[in-house]
């Protein structure tokens, strides 16, 4: 073995012009990364030494887009991040473009992500002898007719957007290996529909569903907007609708009204151009834009406007290319498909189910909803004239592969803590100094507005982020009109039920997330006797929770009512820690409102706990390498045994002068 010569990380034809050119214009290159989840940083970095330009980094690519001059390229092959070098090309037409973009292609290569078990219902009418829809696995029949079955080119492309199997890899499906179902919309009581596909007595276990079509545009809430709310609020379905394509037009937010619904997913347009790079993508006057009538943030997110190969023709084996929100909506659809996926595989920390189980352990709408906007990708803008400013392309476009890399730093509160009529819940996570964002999006699921009213939000809930070190607050939308991130202090936001908080390279330490019942006059959630609100809550780019790159806690029993706390890769700089305990178990590990556990009786007691050397419960920083936590402590035999059989929770928390600044994962175990 030897070294690995720069020779042999050039495409061909390039070492050809190396040779037979006098001289070579800078252009761009594609630098594949040796290890795309280590290198990205560093290859960076290097490019930058060389003075090149960087034209593209995105998480989920295994290459690095920059323009170079001959030497600089000579230099770039040289170096060690770079695994090959090949000349950037225009992209074609194809499906695969919106694979890549989105993440399906990268969560694909991390776990074989392709939809198998997840099932979802497109509200239009196919053609199902198309070579794509074949039946494939026990998994994936034939497509599914629900209530009504009926022939449409339109709905044959929106079908292939998320289900093509891949007969032509060009326009493979977002859900390759998943169930479609479909429903040709005629006369077809959408509500007795979407009844159907969620009972859980029926065969159909929908898990979404999407519409690429709508009644007459409107810019206004109508009927039919609070038809949508209704459904969603009554089956809990995650359902995506077009906007329209009135971008173009003298009317530009000129929409659907189904599009104009709270609790629904309403998706916009952006155009492409072919390409990969998000840097050349622009609104261009094409999907319809909002803002609703009432001022609320529509669209919720966007998706290709343009140029997708895809199943777009009455034929067995025809293809063609797609476009518009038609085209953007199905998009949209699949990652949302891929996300129920990643969560009902566990990676959030719940339940792993097998794949014919899926339907039972799905996240609630909201919550999905909460997942999708939390880790979209946002395109940079600034002011609310700017051609990608947030009413023209909503929160972003979708992102699996942003979902998949922050699964270990986020707490998601899956409508599992209804907020009281002037109550408040309260959240405390922790930021690690350094970190490139940190988001927090709050959604929840409204009953049907008065299209009469001039503002259709019914309940008001509020979200609202402070700084425990300096007090800073930050409520739920204020500067995101105009910016990318919040501006802080200001009010609450009055109509929107879903609220953001974005915040950029944000200060290291102790945030505290309130979730306020402002005004809860309509009751959501029926399991209490007391009028309250549901809501799916979503923060990422935390610490602790289940994030164990940093100080480790483990709890382990050998089931005797003992105990022994072990931590491992200590924070420096650290005068004193805590660990908190809590006997409260009930959701997935690390998603509880106290640094990833819940708050109880047991974790009152360490407020309370005076600090002694070695004690893991409060304890000052030691050199003494035989005291916790340098070494393991172990509460012996018998000291527990009155919780024997009970599950605990723990996290340590590390001071310094400045106050809290680290924490360790959630450990459980079972006593």
């Amino acid at each position: 073995m030897g070294a690995y010569h720069p020779a042999y990380r050039l495409q061909p034809e390039i070492r050809t012009q190396l040779f037979e050119a006098d001289a070579m214009p800078a252009r761009e290159y594609n630098l594949m990364m040796v290890d795309a989840d280590r290198d990205r940083q560093g290859l960076i970095d290097s490019i930058a030494k060389v003075d090149g330009i960087l034209a593209e980094s995105q998480v989920g690519y295994v290459y690095v887009t920059a323009k170079l001059s001959k030497q600089q390229l000579l230099k770039m092959a040289a170096d060690d991040h770079v695994l090959w070098i090949d000349i950037t090309t225009p992209t074609e037409e194809d499906m695969n473009i919106v694979r890549q973009f989105g993440g399906a292609d990268y969560i694909e290569g991390k776990g074989k992500f392709t939809g198998k078990g997840i099932r979802g219902n497109i509200f239009e009418g196919i053609y199902t002898t198309h070579q794509e829809f074949a039946a494939t696995t026990p998994w994936r029949t034939r497509p599914i007719a629900v209530t009504r079955s009926g022939r449409s080119t339109h709905g044959t492309a929106t079908f292939g957007v998320i289900f093509a199997k891949g007969v032509v890899k060009t326009a493979r499906g977002l859900l390759p290996d998943g169930q479609g179902l479909y429903t040709y919309y005629p006369g077809v009581n959408r509500y007795k529909l979407v009844r159907d596909l969620v009972d859980p007595k029926k065969s159909y276990k929908a898990m979404f569903q999407t519409a690429s079509w709508g009644y007459s545009r409107t810019t206004s809430y109508l009927s039919t907007s609070a038809e949508m709310d209704r459904i969603i609020l009554a089956w809990d379905l995650p359902i995506t609708q077009s906007q329209s394509n009135a971008g173009a037009t003298s009317i530009p937010r000129n929409s659907r009204p189904q599009a104009w619904a709270k609790n629904i997913f309403s998706i916009g347009g952006v155009r492409h151009y072919n390409t990969l790079k998000a840097s050349d993508d622009k609104w261009a006057r094409s999907g319809s834009i909002g803002p609703a009538s009432d001022g609320r943030i529509k669209p919720d997110l966007c998706g290709f406007y343009d140029s997708v190969y895809t199943t777009y023709s009455s034929r067995t084996t025809g293809y063609g290319n797609f476009g518009g929100t038609s085209n953007a909506t199905p998009v949209n659809a699949g990652h949302v498909g891929l996300s129920i996926e990643l969560w009902t595989d566990g990676l959030f920390g719940h339940t792993k189910t097998v794949w014919n189980k899926r339907f039972g352990a799905r996240p609630h709408a909201m919550t999905s909803k909460a997942m999708m906007i939390n880790t979209a990708r946002q395109y940079p803008f600034s002011g609310t004239t700017h051609d990608l400013t947030r009413v023209h392309v909503g929160w972003g476009h979708p992102h699996v592969g942003n979902l998949y890399d922050a699964r270990n730093s986020m707490l998601i509160v899956n409508e599992e803590d209804p907020v009281r009529n002037k109550g408040e819940n309260r959240y405390f996570v922790m930021v690690k100094a350094g970190v490139a964002e940190t988001k927090f999006t709050m959604v929840y699921k409204e009953p049907e507005g008065s299209p009469s009213a001039s503002i259709q939000r019914i309940n008001d809930l509020d979200l609202k982020v402070t700084s425990f070190r300096d007090k800073t607050t930050w409520w739920g939308n204020r500067g995101l009109l105009a910016s990318n991130y919040s501006m802080s202090g200001g009010s609450s936001n009055k109509v929107d039920p879903v609220e953001n908080v974005f915040l950029a390279k944000p200060k290291g330490g102790v945030y505290i997330v309130d979730v306020l019942g402002k005004s809860i006059v309509r009751d959501t959630h029926k399991g209490t006797k007391v009028t309250d609100a549901d809501y799916g809550l979503v923060i990422s780019g935390i610490s602790g929770g289940r994030d164990k790159t940093g100080p480790a806690l483990s709890l382990t029993t050998k089931g005797k009512g003992d105990l022994t706390f072990r931590i491992t890769n200590l924070p420096t700089g650290y005068s004193e820690g805590f660990t908190f305990l809590s006997l409260t178990t009930k959701k997935a590990v690390g998603h509880g409102n106290f640094f990833g556990i819940e708050y109880d009786n047991l974790t009152g007691a360490t407020l309370i706990w005076p600090k002694i050397k070695g004690d893991p419960m409060h304890f000052p920083a030691t050199t003494d390498s035989k005291a916790f936590p340098n070494a393991g402590y172990t509460l012996p035999a018998g000291a527990l045994l009155l919780l024997k059989g009970l599950s605990m929770d723990g996290v340590t928390l590390f001071a310094n002068k400045t106050g809290l600044f680290e924490s360790t994962n959630v450990s459980r175990v079972k006593l």
